[in-house]
């Protein structure tokens, strides 16, 4: 496992003699190649990097275990450059539509394209995987045969966000909360008392399994995947 930076993120418009002959295209590589189909995949190349760094301090488990941009998936999820497969207007808005940059929302009738669309970018240029779908959604190390984003296998056993709630939905109930969590293991006041605590509600549970516990059940093929998870919700 390497760090991925973007290699060469090529959008390209082609005008001979003053004609346009290509307008913000992106190449794609040949049919069935990089996790893509007939379409081939978006010649937008994210590249393996070894940026030989070393320190003493460790990253934290969170910048793998719950970021997404480590993960594939883009920065804050991909949540960037959306919208960016069609035309961008900047021009006065009304007040129901603003911020929404499209034809529709401007008020004048003479407004001009100021961004032109990318018809093939229906994501952010950080995005490698959709979340959603497990789709992968650009090139990965081209220059490498072997490289590639993370398979999802690795990413489902990885991704542990919002996970805290697994405890914390428990202080809703507050006479729980108190008198028989916070009665037995204390408050944690600081992240070091948090991992002590956690580390003791574990040896503790695993010492003395609750009566008539069950194994939980796994789902077909050992492990539920992240796009049937988000279905059921």
């Amino acid at each position: 496992m390497t760090p991925l930076m973007p290699g060469c993120q090529v959008i390209f418009t082609v005008i001979i003699d003053g004609e346009t002959i290509t307008h913000n295209e992106i190449g794609r590589t040949p049919p069935n190649t990089e996790g893509a189909g007939p379409e081939g995949q978006r010649g937008l190349d994210m590249a393996p990097v070894q940026p030989h760094t070393a320190g003493r301090e460790a990253r934290s488990c969170e910048s793998c275990h719950s970021n997404p941009k480590t993960l594939g998936y883009g920065i804050e999820g991909g949540r960037f450059l959306n919208g960016y497969d069609q035309d961008r207007y900047v021009d006065l808005e009304t007040a129901e539509m603003a911020g929404n940059m499209s034809a529709n929302s401007m008020m004048a009738d003479a407004s001009k394209v100021v961004i032109a669309a990318i018809p093939d970018l229906p994501m952010d240029l950080s995005q490698i995987v959709d979340p959603e779908t497990g789709q992968q959604m650009q090139t990965v190390g081209s220059h490498w045969p072997d490289s590639g984003p993370l398979p999802e296998d690795m990413r489902i056993k990885m991704e542990r966000t919002g996970v805290c709630m697994g405890c914390h939905q428990n202080m809703a109930d507050e006479a729980f909360w108190t008198d028989q969590v916070i009665a037995n293991f204390g408050e944690a006041m600081s992240n070091e008392d948090h991992i002590n605590t956690m580390n003791e509600v574990i040896n503790t549970a695993a010492a003395a399994p609750s009566e008539g516990a069950a194994a939980p059940a796994e789902s077909s093929g050992g492990r539920s995947s992240r796009r049937s998870a988000r279905q059921r919700r």
